[in-house]
């Protein structure tokens, strides 16, 4: 029979469980934003919080000297989260505006950072807050909803429209999606030049009779080299009638910021590059540079002379290698670009409808998985005025 009064044996453990003086119970009651080694309070983490406001307060003193009546502030970044902050403290009259090129995390991730609230709140402190895409904005406007209770919605603004805007202790932070482009007239007169056109032929000397892959990536694990280089020993595995006729010039700009990063995705991408050329020689060129030496006009010569260029983020901000591609392709030179992003997809585009025919007939006889074909129709300043696109079905896996 059921009896309401608990057994001794039972009010003992309840004891132990119910009083506050207990050392069991004092693990469970701390409260979860407590300042501690997790939550930042101490050892690491304070060092690094501290670090990242010195560097913010660094940049705020700079702007403060130079900053005249009237100038735009415009801040690039995650580094400078919290600038706003110090600028509006210093100099409250100064337009700020934000703007971050890396992807913003969903709230579900945001939350679990314990400084959470002030890197939302130095951000806000700016009148504009910018993102690549629109996917990005909508984290950050969920993150000021749920973490800070803060509304966001349409505001009138000075022009009679509406903007998107988040309300904040009575003033509103406008919330924007830039897409950033390319300049295709630069790229037209870097590809017309003869240095460019004399260093593309000397490329396609050297690997003359070769299909030449390119690709130009950070040397960082969200860049996906290593995936990169796993596929292409894939691709001959399976294809091993393309064995000695490709060659992937893979160009790898040290990322020395990102710290022990960089050190294990440059040893796994030199273990992999080893580990294929020993298999089937001479398969990948790898070079590691710095970025100052592999701008634009050292670009172009290798995206001009390649036949393939892989763009393999596993995350990515923006990657506007695939628009100069298109405006090599755009300028006459018929190409192919492979991205896996997001998902195994293959993208051609070609100046030659005939070409264009052939590889649809190649890549159903292979079965190859979600391919989509742009045939450029009529070309305008770098634009395709009205291509043509013409999916190809799904095949499922390969």
């Amino acid at each position: 029979m059921y009896s309401a009064k608990p057994e001794a044996a039972d009010d003992s453990d309840d004891q132990n469980v119910i009083n506050p003086d207990n050392e069991q119970f004092s693990d469970y009651n701390m409260d979860d934003v407590e300042q501690g080694p997790i939550h930042g309070g101490r050892g690491r983490e304070k060092e690094l919080w501290a670090a990242y406001n010195t560097v913010n307060r660094k940049f705020a003193e700079v702007v403060v000297q130079c900053f005249n009546e009237g100038d735009l502030v415009w801040i690039h970044g995650f580094h400078l989260l919290i600038l706003p902050s110090y600028l509006t403290r210093r100099i409250p009259m100064a337009k700020v505006g934000i703007f971050l090129h890396t992807p913003f995390p969903s709230s579900e991730i945001f939350r679990t950072l314990w400084c959470r609230e002030d890197l939302l709140r130095g951000m806000l402190n700016a009148d504009q807050v910018g993102f690549h895409l629109f996917e990005y904005a909508r984290h950050f406007l969920t993150c000021c909803r749920r973490l800070l209770g803060l509304n966001y919605g349409m505001m009138p603004d000075a022009c009679g429209g509406h903007t998107l805007a988040i309300d904040t202790n009575g003033r509103h932070v406008v919330v924007t999606s830039i897409h950033a482009g390319i300049e295709p007239p630069v790229l037209d007169q870097i590809l017309s030049h003869k240095a460019t056109m004399v260093e593309a032929s000397s490329i396609r000397n050297r690997f003359h009779g070769k299909t030449i892959f390119c690709a130009i990536d950070r040397l960082e694990s969200l860049k996906g080299i290593p995936l990169k280089l796993l596929g292409i020993e894939l691709f001959l595995r399976r294809c091993p009638e393309w064995i000695g006729k490709i060659v992937l010039i893979q160009i790898g700009i040290s990322a020395f910021e990102r710290g022990d990063d960089y050190t294990r995705t440059k040893n796994e991408v030199a273990e992999l590059v080893n580990r294929i050329n020993e298999t089937w020689p001479g398969t990948v060129l790898f070079e590691e540079c710095q970025e100052s030496s592999m701008r634009l006009q050292q670009r172009m010569p290798l995206m001009r002379a390649a036949d393939v260029v892989l763009v393999t983020p596993i995350r990515d901000g923006l990657n506007l290698i695939p628009l100069v591609r298109a405006s090599v392709c755009f300028f006459g030179v018929c190409s192919l670009f492979i991205s896996f992003s997001d998902c195994p997809i293959l993208v051609g585009i070609y100046s030659c409808p005939q070409r264009c025919a052939d590889i649809q007939r190649e890549v159903r006889r292979k079965k190859t998985r979600s391919l989509y074909f742009v045939r450029v129709c009529q070309l305008h300043a770098g634009y395709a005025r009205s291509p043509s696109c013409e999916p190809v079905e799904d095949f499922g896996d390969c």
